[in-house]
């Protein structure tokens, strides 16, 4: 059984998604299949979703670490100069709409978006090698 990893990035950002803390998805370690839970799906899940062994709970970006340290790391990379400035924002409410902001002045907002994707992709083809899930061969994070 391999996994793609689309499917966890699509099943990692619903589980993500900022409209519900309700949602949850799963991936069946004997097939690769996942599974999506909330308000807004209307899937059957399994019986035995919540006791078998065999369904492994996908995590949502909060849980890998993605977030303000990917901003941080992003920052020292790329504009270091700004790095009190963008860590002050994030000590306060409404800091990624800021940063997002501070990054249009400076012309970074695609380079951010492409560097946020590679950690997040980095971050669970980690998690699915700690947790023995093989992935295919289709991995599109590229080790610079």
């Amino acid at each position: 059984m391999k996994v793609k990893l689309d499917d966890l990035l699509l099943a990692m950002d619903f589980v993500s998604g900022g409209y519900s803390f309700d949602n949850e998805a799963f991936i069946d370690t004997e097939t690769g299949e996942t599974y999506l839970a909330g308000e807004a799906v209307d899937e059957e899940l399994p019986a035995d979703i919540y006791e078998n062994e065999k369904y492994i709970s996908i995590p949502s970006k909060n849980d890998l670490g993605i977030g303000k340290k990917t901003v941080i790391r992003f920052t020292l990379l790329e504009m270091p100069n700004q790095l009190d400035k963008v860590s002050a924002m994030f000590e306060q409410r409404g800091a990624y709409g800021k940063f997002k902001s501070l990054l249009q002045r400076l012309d970074l907002v695609e380079k951010w978006y492409a560097y946020e994707d590679q950690a997040t992709e980095q971050a669970l083809i980690d998690w699915c090698e700690l947790n023995s899930i093989p992935l295919g061969n289709e991995n599109r994070v590229k080790n610079s």
